[in-house]
């Protein structure tokens, strides 16, 4: 059995994230769960 992996919580920022490690993508449709 897995151990429990607490879930992150999001933070609101004014800038994302930069460099070579983040991918971004734009949506427009709703939400992704």
């Amino acid at each position: 059995m897995l151990k429990f992996i607490r879930p992150m919580f999001p933070t609101l920022v004014e800038v994302p994230p930069t460099g070579d490690n983040w991918i971004h993508e734009i949506k427009y449709d709703g939400y992704r769960t």
